[in-house]
């Protein structure tokens, strides 16, 4: 077998550079934009609900009680609670404005046929919330205070009995 001079510029020690991409930040491989380009596409091909075309200032959301509703909602679909998922359902919700096509191309690959479901209510509760002045989902109040009224109505139609010592 050859010796291989590793000092050469194409020996298999030394695998020829990818080009360069000259749009993509700190001159990426052209890798990056192909991939960018492929996203995009996809992206594009999500046929979403009429919410969609609707942006969301995340600045109005109460954002503690919406990761409440996707925790539970999430655990309720997949059956089990999976941190990595939950976590990475809030981290797509940290920008400003957020792209509910993107967050739904995110999350196929955890809730898969799920998805669609998940993500247009979110986005329905997120519309909501940023239009109410506590930045809570007038649906997530109600039923709140539904579970209140049930609770109180269960409290009064089965008192507590002292313990007869």
């Amino acid at each position: 077998m050859p010796d291989v001079d590793v000092c050469h510029p194409l020996s298999p020690a030394n695998p020829p550079p990818l080009p360069q991409n000259p749009y993509a930040p700190n001159g990426a491989p052209a890798s990056t934009l192909t991939l960018h380009y492929l996203q995009q596409k996809v992206l594009r091909s999500i046929k979403g609900p009429p919410e969609y075309a609707k942006k969301v200032d995340m600045q109005k959301v109460n954002l503690e009680v919406m990761k409440q509703w996707i925790s539970t909602r999430i655990v309720e679909i997949l059956g089990t609670e999976d941190d990595v998922v939950i976590d990475y359902a809030f981290s797509l919700l940290e920008q400003r404005m957020p792209d509910p096509k993107y967050i739904q191309y995110q999350l196929t690959g955890f809730l898969e046929k799920d998805t669609p479901a998940f993500c247009k209510q979110l986005w329905s509760l997120l519309l909501s919330a940023q239009d109410s002045k506590t930045g809570v989902p007038q649906e997530l109040l109600e039923a709140k205070k539904e579970e209140l009224r049930l609770e109180k109505v269960r409290r009064h139609s089965h008192p507590t009995k002292p313990y007869n010592l």
